[in-house]
């Protein structure tokens, strides 16, 4: 059942022309809430999902200029992790956007922004609520998306290389990551051609791979006279980011600081990336500066010092601050005089 949320509206004659989403009453389309147009075929406003039946969608045309649109996906009954499929997706292109949130309002944590065109995306929501918005410009008029949803499941079936727990693939023995579909060196792979190391290398004693002569690569993937870009295997909890800067200390750690995230992350201003033990974990600091991105920061000897930036969304700043790597005490070095209004 899908129960709606707002007032519906009327719209003109029905002119023997079915109503998408709502009914014909003395000739005229009443649409339910959250949709409008002549023939109830346009999203519009809030909607209020709960049947694993429903297709999310904008409608079964092309979206309309300045679209606005919200559905909140809450099932009372159900505490299972809640799976939502992007079947199709057609906006225009960095101007048009759709975003996910885990939990019912926007100040939830943000999982994703989609635009342009995608298909078969799955986005894993823990919680079991999400909030779903639509935006559009006044520009091109796409044909817009179509997303289901379901509880209990795991993206990509965890690749059926392991069991889905509460949304979560808990991996067979030989696989691991989010969807159980990286194979690794286990204790029984030891000092053996394995298939995690792509029968180009066997499992080391410490369950790595240990590639032939014209081989290398986490996974013996590729052939020496090639270069290979690797997805590393972490672990600590840190969540995605961008405009930060990353210093590398001592030749084993990346100090990762500042940048841009999705709302609702809980993400420490400074984290540390430990090269050795390819883990990350956060680094609690004394007077710490706002949140920035696109800064500048260098080190010099034991300190180090952290330029400009973009604060508080729109403000470009002068501001220099220094850490000490002792201490982990930041000092602002000067006054700012900070520039309002210039982004």
């Amino acid at each position: 059942m899908c129960f709606r949320i707002g007032s519906a509206s009327v719209s003109k004659n029905c002119d023997n022309k079915p109503c998408y989403q709502g009914k014909c009453e003395n000739e005229k389309c009443r649409c339910f809430a959250g949709w409008g147009g002549v023939q109830c075929d346009r999203c519009h406003g809030r909607n209020l999902l709960t049947d694993e039946s429903e297709l999310l969608t904008d409608g079964p045309r092309n979206y309309s200029s300045s679209s606005r649109c919200m559905w909140i996906i809450r099932d009372e009954k159900k505490r299972d992790a809640l799976l939502l499929r992007i079947d199709s997706l057609v906006t225009e292109c960095s101007w048009d956007h759709l975003y996910i949130y885990d939990g019912t309002g926007t100040r939830s944590h943000q999982l994703a922004a989609f635009s342009g065109v995608v298909s078969g995306r799955e986005v894993s929501i823990r919680s079991g609520k999400a909030l779903v918005y639509f935006f559009s410009d006044l520009a091109f008029n796409m044909s817009g998306f179509n997303i289901t949803f379901a509880y209990g499941k795991c993206p990509n079936n965890c690749t059926s290389n392991g069991k889905c727990t509460e949304g979560i693939c808990e991996c067979y023995e030989g696989y691991t990551g989010a969807l159980c579909d990286t194979l690794i060196c286990t204790d029984k792979d030891r000092n053996k051609t394995s298939k995690a190391c792509g029968m180009a290398g066997i499992c080391s004693a410490d369950n790595r791979c240990s590639c032939n002569m014209h081989f290398h690569g986490d996974r013996c993937q590729a052939l020496t006279t090639q270069s290979v870009f690797e997805t590393v295997l972490t672990s600590g909890d840190f969540g995605a980011r961008a405009s930060h800067t990353a210093i590398l200390v001592n030749d084993t750690k990346i100090w990762v600081i500042g940048g841009a995230h999705f709302t609702g992350v809980n993400n420490s201003f400074v984290a540390v990336y430990d090269i050795t033990k390819s883990s990350w974990h956060e680094i609690p600091t004394r007077n710490t500066p706002r949140p920035r991105y696109d800064h500048t920061v260098v080190r010099y000897k034991s300190t180090m010092y952290m330029f400009g930036g973009v604060i508080d969304e729109r403000i470009v700043t002068n501001e220099l601050w220094s850490l000490d790597l002792g201490t982990l005490e930041w000092t602002l070095e000067n006054s700012n005089n900070n520039a309002s209004n210039a982004m």
